[in-house]
């Protein structure tokens, strides 16, 4: 018998955002946090990202010298990690036998900075005449730690480290669905009675890296935003509760993807929505896939077009969030639930290739 699934504990950074209450202070008040303006060459187009800013005596900031080297994703995703097991106070024997799976966000664009430097310093070094002071001057040209600023895998790497979390684990890619995919392995290791516990997370980290890269997947000329930012969630199946003697935030009903085969040259299609069908009868739909503001303004449309409930997305107020738009999707059907007295609710995601994620929740 498949057992039940529940979303136990949470934790999250995003632009203006660290709870559910500010989760729904934000949604309502639709403020724009996406302060990082950066011009293109297009003299009508422009992008605008939205930053996370930590002070170094916060809970759980990681020491000194994994700080300096570590992306903003990979912090914010390191703090999320140690609030998450404090919340939960899970005894330290159990924790080390945690699965944790992880997506991450955009990762390689540091390295480009790097390169600058790296370059400047070969220049000089090849200027000298002295060969023992020119291989000095190389071998301290390329930082030991420059894989832990680059790699998709510092995510998990320091999650792991920062929370004790030691269980099976797994990475997945950097687009958005990757958030839901992360869930789904959680989800299935609950289910199929592998773990009472089970934390599903993802890293985002936009900016110019993802811009270039994704751009390409839409003929969309419209403003380009997008959010860096990080989210866990522990989930649980019931007798975690009745031990824990506490109460779940939501039932995860089931979460599905589409059979879309991903293309390097095809165009996301707004209308190709796999589940069209399910979403007419949910009352609360969040949706979730938009980089720009024409795209968004043609998914808000179509949303809205084929669902009977109410719709909402973030966009206005973080743009995309990339792999952690299901997951904060998911804990915004919580707020909003509780708040209508609504009973279920379903989270929404196309990412740039076409594939498509359903997550179905309801109140527990």
């Amino acid at each position: 018998m498949k057992k039940e699934v529940f979303l136990s504990g949470y934790s999250l950074r995003l632009p203006g955002i660290d709870s559910l209450p500010d989760i729904e202070m934000m949604a309502e008040g639709q403020k724009n946090f996406l302060k990082k303006q950066v011009k293109l060459a297009d003299p009508n187009r422009h992008a605008e990202f939205g930053e996370l800013e930590f002070a170094h005596d916060i809970a759980h900031f990681p020491q000194r010298q994994d700080a300096k080297i570590m992306r903003q994703d990979v912090l914010a995703a390191s703090i999320c990690a140690g609030e998450l097991m404090e919340k939960m106070g899970f005894p330290e024997d159990t924790v080390q036998d945690i699965p944790l799976y992880l997506s991450s966000g955009v990762f390689i664009e540091n390295i480009f900075g790097q390169s600058d430097k790296t370059t400047e310093i070969f220049k000089k070094a090849l200027t000298l005449t002295d060969r023992s002071k020119m291989r000095e001057m190389l071998f301290k040209a390329v930082p030991p730690l420059l894989a832990l600023n680059t790699l998709t895998n510092a995510s998990s790497s320091y999650v792991a480290q920062y929370s004790n979390i030691a269980g099976r684990n797994t990475t997945l890619g950097n687009t958005s669905v990757s958030g839901a995919q992360s869930l789904a392995l959680a989800f299935s290791d609950i289910t199929n009675g592998l773990s009472d516990v089970a934390v599903a997370g993802a890293s985002s980290r936009g900016e110019l890296f993802s811009f270039l890269t994704f751009s390409q997947f839409t003929d969309d000329q419209s403003s380009w935003r997008e959010s860096a930012g990080a989210c866990l969630l522990a989930l649980s199946d019931k007798d975690f509760f009745e031990k824990q003697n506490s109460l779940p935030i939501c039932r995860i009903e089931s979460i599905d993807f589409s059979r879309n085969v991903p293309s390097l040259m095809a165009k996301t299609v707004i209308d190709d929505i796999s589940f069209i069908h399910e979403l007419k009868d949910f009352p609360f739909v969040v949706f979730s896939g938009a980089f720009t503001l024409d795209s968004f303004r043609q998914q808000e449309t179509f949303f809205k077009s084929i669902c009977s409930g109410k719709t909402f997305s973030w966009f206005p107020v973080l743009g995309n969030t990339g792999p952690v738009n299901s997951l904060l999707a998911l804990l915004t059907c919580t707020v909003f639930m509780r708040k209508y007295k609504i009973s279920s609710a379903v989270c929404v995601d196309i990412d740039p290739y076409n594939r498509q994620s359903l997550i179905k929740i309801s109140l527990p």
